[in-house]
C-alpha cells in the first residue's frame, strides 16, 4: 500500500467519515426536495429565478443522494481501510461517481446562472422577459453538453474508490499507481485517451472561471448596491429643495384662490394665478413620483442584493473546504478532511435557508405583523400567493385592502389572489425603464 495514502492520519478511513456525509447528503437531500416542492407548487416555474432555483435543487439531489451512499456502492473487495461497509460492484461505484459527477457539475453551473441573474438585474437593470429570451437557451444548452460530456466516462474505468473521499470519484485504483511504477493499476491506469485527458483540460479551466466569475459578480453587486445607495442620498437633497419650493408656492397661492373661488368674474391676473398653482401642484406631485419611484427601486435593489450576498456566500462556505483540500498537502490535513465531508454536502440546505428566509421576508412585508411561524404555513401551504419579490409599498397597500375587502377567510386563499398580486406587482426595472423612455 503506497505510503501517501497516510492510512493512520487519514479521516475517511474513520468511522466518523462514513457516517458524516450520510447525514449531510441526506439532510441537503431533504432541503434540495423541499425547494423543489415549494417552486413546483407556486406554479411559477417560468421565472428566472425559480427556473435556475429548480434545476440547482435537482442537481444539488443527485449529488446529494449520491454522497449519501458513501462507501455501500463501492467494491465489495475494496482494497481501501474504510470503517463503512461495501457491498456494491465497479457498476455501482461507476454510477455513483457518474451521478455525483453530473450533479455537482449542474449545481456549479446552475449557481453561475444565479450569480449572472443577479449582477444582469441589480447592476445592467435587465428585465424578466430579457433575460428569459437571452439567458434561458444557454442555460438549457450548457445543460444538455454537460449530460452528453458526462455520460461516455461510464464506460472508462475512471470513477472508482479513492482514499481522499467516502464515495467513489475520478481516481486511479490503486490511487497514484500511475506514478508510482512498483504498483500495477486495476482500472484507469495507463489507459488514459484523449477525450478523459482533454475534458480534465476543460475543467482544469473553466473550475477557475467559475469562481472567477462568483467573485466578480459579488464584487460587482456590492459596488451596485453601494452607488444606488448614493444616488438616492444626492437625489433626495437636491429634489427637497425643489419640494420645498413647491409646497411654499402652493401654500402661498392658497388664500389668493380662496378669494379667487369666492368671486364670481376673474381678471386674466386671477388666472394666471390660477395656472401657476396647478402648475407648481402638478410638479410637485411629478416630483412625490420621482422620489416613490427611486425609493421603491432603491428597496428592489436591496432585497435582489441581500438574496445575492447569501447565495453567492452559501456557494462559497461549502466549496471554500474542498478547495482547500487541492492545495498543497492541505488535503491530507484530518481536520479540513473533516469539514470538506461536513460542508460540501450541505450546498442544499444552505440554499433552502436562504430560500426560505427570503420568502418568509416577503411574507412578513406582505403582512406586517405576521410571525415567522404563521409565515411557514403560508409557504407551505399556499406558496403561490407568495411574490417572487415584494417590489412596492403601494403594492402591499393594494393587497391589503384587497384582503380587507374579501368577505370570507377562504376568498383570501383563493385562486383569485393569486390573479390579483400577478396584476399589481410588476417588475420595477419595467418601470423605470418606461419612466426613462
Amino acid at each position: 500500500m503506497p505510503s501517501h495514502w497516510n492510512v493512520g492520519n487519514n479521516f475517511y478511513f474513520t468511522k466518523a467519515g462514513f457516517v458524516i456525509p450520510i447525514i449531510s447528503g441526506f439532510i441537503s437531500f431533504l432541503s434540495s426536495f423541499f425547494v423543489l416542492s415549494i417552486i413546483w407548487k407556486s406554479g411559477r416555474l417560468s421565472s428566472g429565478y425559480h427556473l435556475i432555483m429548480a434545476f440547482m435543487s435537482m442537481s444539488d439531489i443527485m449529488a446529494s443522494f449520491a454522497v449519501s451512499m458513501t462507501t455501500l456502492p463501492m467494491p465489495r473487495d475494496v482494497i481501501y481501510p474504510f470503517e463503512g461497509p461495501s457491498y456494491g460492484t465497479t457498476r455501482t461505484c461507476t454510477a455513483q461517481g457518474l451521478v455525483y459527477a453530473i450533479g455537482t457539475a449542474l449545481s456549479l453551473s446552475m449557481n453561475v446562472f444565479l450569480a449572472v441573474y443577479f449582477l444582469l438585474r441589480v447592476r445592467f437593470r435587465v428585465t424578466e422577459i430579457s433575460f428569459k429570451r437571452r439567458i434561458f437557451p444557454i442555460m438549457f444548452l450548457v445543460i444538455l453538453v454537460l449530460m452528453v460530456v458526462y455520460l461516455p466516462f461510464y464506460g472508462l474505468q475512471v470513477y472508482n474508490p479513492s482514499p481522499y473521499r467516502s464515495y467513489c470519484t475520478v481516481s486511479d485504483y490503486p490511487y497514484g499507481c500511475n506514478e508510482d511504477p512498483e504498483v500495477e493499476c486495476i482500472r484507469f491506469g495507463h489507459t488514459h485517451n484523449s477525450y478523459f485527458d482533454s475534458f480534465k483540460v476543460v475543467v482544469l479551466i473553466s473550475l477557475p472561471v467559475f469562481f472567477l466569475t462568483m467573485v466578480v459578480s459579488l464584487g460587482l453587486i456590492i459596488l451596485t448596491y453601494y452607488q444606488n445607495s448614493r444616488s438616492l442620498r444626492e437625489a433626495r437633497r437636491q429634489h427637497r429643495q425643489v419640494v420645498d419650493e413647491a409646497l411654499v408656492e402652493m401654500t402661498t397661492q392658497e388664500d389668493e384662490n380662496t378669494m379667487f373661488a369666492e368671486s364670481s368674474s376673474r381678471s386674466s391676473a386671477d388666472e394666471e394665478a390660477l395656472a401657476r398653482n396647478e402648475g407648481g401642484s402638478q410638479r410637485f406631485q411629478e416630483l412625490q413620483r420621482f422620489y416613490q419611484q427611486e425609493s421603491h427601486f432603491k428597496n428592489f435593489i436591496s432585497v435582489l442584493t441581500l438574496q445575492a450576498l447569501l447565495y453567492i456566500g452559501a456557494f462559497l462556505v461549502t466549496w471554500l473546504p474542498a478547495l482547500l483540500n487541492f492545495i498543497g498537502d492541505l488535503g491530507e490535513v484530518p481536520w479540513l478532511q473533516a469539514l470538506k465531508l461536513i460542508f460540501q454536502p450541505l450546498h442544499g440546505f444552505f440554499n433552502m435557508l436562504v430560500f426560505v428566509y427570503c420568502k418568509l421576508s416577503h411574507i412578513r412585508r406582505l403582512y406586517p405583523g405576521s410571525t415567522y411561524r404563521a409565515g411557514f404555513k403560508v409557504l407551505w401551504c399556499a406558496p403561490d400567493i407568495i411574490p417572487e419579490i415584494m417590489k412596492s409599498r403601494m403594492s402591499r397597500v393594494a393587497v391589503t385592502q384587497h384582503h380587507a375587502s374579501s368577505s370570507t377567510p377562504h376568498q383570501q386563499h383563493t385562486t383569485s389572489t393569486h390573479d390579483f398580486l400577478e396584476d399589481h406587482i410588476e417588475d420595477p426595472i419595467d418601470e423605470l425603464n418606461e419612466s426613462a423612455s
